[in-house]
């Protein structure tokens, strides 16, 4: 799922089928309740505003795991500021499966 227009295009040109790499929006995954097996990540919360709600999302679609790679080794920010958005992942899948 790419939001992008321009990076869809990018990724149809590199052969990548229509029906494979679709427009969508994260908050609201156009996907059924536990429509797949697994659903992962790769480097896309530190971009939204609300990544709670992001994996919360996930969680509702993903009918057994889900798997989350997000770093951002340009925006890390100080050691000693506190974290944004800091949530503890395992919770908020476990609360959405109770």
């Amino acid at each position: 799922m790419e939001p992008v227009d321009a990076l869809r295009e990018q990724g149809y040109n590199k052969g990548i089928p229509n029906q494979d790499l679709i427009d969508g929006n994260a908050y609201q995954l156009p996907f059924p309740d536990n429509k797949f097996d697994l659903v992962c990540e790769f480097a896309i919360l530190h971009h939204v505003k609300d990544p709670e709600k992001v994996v919360k999302e996930m969680s509702r679609v993903a009918s057994k795991m889900v798997a989350i790679s997000d770093c951002n080794f340009m925006g890390q920010g100080s050691l000693v500021q506190p974290r944004r958005n800091s949530f503890s992942v395992r919770s908020l899948i476990k609360s959405d499966r109770e």
